[in-house]
């Protein structure tokens, strides 16, 4: 498997388990859904943002990653300079 399908997989992993606790909370304990967590906002609101921004960051890791990977492997496979 490319390493990159296997990062990417990876953080995908990461994301589903997060997501995941979100269903199951939300199915066996909506009351603590409507708890106001921080600066009056309730618990659902700032772990929906919170799950909007990690999937912005892993986005991002999966992103610089894959660049760095096939930045090295340019370099690797191109002539020796003169």
């Amino acid at each position: 498997m490319n390493p990159n399908a296997r990062l990417g997989l990876l953080l995908f992993a990461i994301y589903c388990v997060v997501y995941f606790g979100f269903v199951l909370v939300n199915a066996f304990a909506p009351r603590w859904m409507s708890d106001v967590t921080w600066s009056g906002v309730n618990l659902a609101v700032l772990w929906g943002m919170g799950l909007i921004v990690l999937a912005f960051g892993l986005a991002l890791i999966y992103g610089v990653l894959c660049r760095a990977d096939s930045d090295a492997g340019s370099r690797s496979n191109s002539p020796p300079s003169a």
